[in-house]
């Protein structure tokens, strides 16, 4: 599954079923393809040949959203999925879920959910959805000719370029800090993620600033979460958590220069949010989360 998260990817389409609340409303073959390109945090979608369909021709989501993560095989579910959320409720025609339905390291079957308005905007529920059945054509690099496709097609593909460029030349070195977080780590005897302290596999790192990215996810998720009275640093936690796991299965090891980098931005993105307040002190974060990380 590590092979496909994350990773661009054209997707020949040769049927659809489509869901309304939960019962088939159309079906049919088709002749078509969906694109997808990551570049600056997004998964850019371009679908083609699917005109007459209630769909939008581009879109895209947010691959390091809390909930955009590697779904595993197990109990009532029967394949391996991937799932990207928007981090919005999308609209009638702009899919806010995509769950790529995997077998044997090969996308059988690509998901888009389209949002019920009425139901949770934390947990939201899809009100119609799309099943695209075919088969993975590339997968990591795409060709020349998928390529010529997304750009003579989509505007947003010419935008993820200028993102692409300008975080190319954005990005800062990042520099370890012997602190008593790297203390917590080296005596912890239990490490999960294999935090690593030392200078050498901590050097040669930089980091895009992802506070805007951040914000935006932020602001949605800690409203509801106070509504309902949940613990705001349990919920500060397990958002970093989701972005730490995420390097360490890329990985099979995490940088703390990376976790130190994520917390920065993570705190600088709560500063922008009408809960500031109530995260005064940055070490408090630090904290949590570092314990969380070397304690059962």
């Amino acid at each position: 599954m590590e092979r496909i998260f994350k990773k661009d990817f054209k997707f020949s389409v040769e049927s659809y079923e489509e869901y309304q609340n939960q019962e088939l409303i159309s079906s049919g073959n088709l002749d078509a393809a969906i694109y997808c390109r990551i570049i600056g945090g997004k998964a850019h979608i371009l679908i083609t040949g699917m005109k007459d369909l209630d769909i939008d021709r581009q879109f895209s989501f947010d691959v390091n959203h809390l909930f955009s993560r590697i779904l595993e095989a197990g109990g009532m579910v029967t394949s391996s999925r991937i799932q990207y959320v928007s981090g919005s409720l999308g609209t009638d025609t702009e899919p806010y879920i995509c769950i790529l339905s995997c077998r044997f390291e090969q996308i059988v079957t690509v998901r888009f959910g389209f949002a019920d308005f009425n139901a949770s905007k934390v947990f939201p529920m899809a009100k119609r959805i799309y099943d695209f059945s075919g088969d993975m054509e590339e997968l990591g690099g795409l060709s020349e000719e998928s390529i010529e496709v997304l750009e003579e097609n989509g505007e947003v593909f010419e935008e993820s370029k200028n993102i692409q460029e300008v975080q190319s030349t954005s990005q800062s070195p990042l520099n370890l800090y012997n602190d008593k977080f790297c203390v917590m780590v080296d005596k912890a005897d239990y490490n999960p993620f294999n935090i690593v302290t030392d200078e050498q596999m901590n050097e040669g790192y930089t980091w895009s600033s992802m506070i805007d990215s951040y914000e935006k996810d932020l602001k949605e998720i800690l409203s509801p979460c106070i509504q309902n009275g949940m613990n705001l640093e349990s919920v500060i936690s397990a958002y970093i958590f989701n972005h730490v796991e995420t390097i360490f299965n890329s990985k099979g090891f995490v940088p703390k220069v990376l976790i130190d980098a994520i917390i920065n931005d993570v705190y600088s993105a709560i500063q922008r949010t009408p809960y500031a307040g109530l995260f005064k002190d940055i070490e408090i974060i630090k904290y949590d989360v570092y314990y969380n990380f070397t304690n059962r």
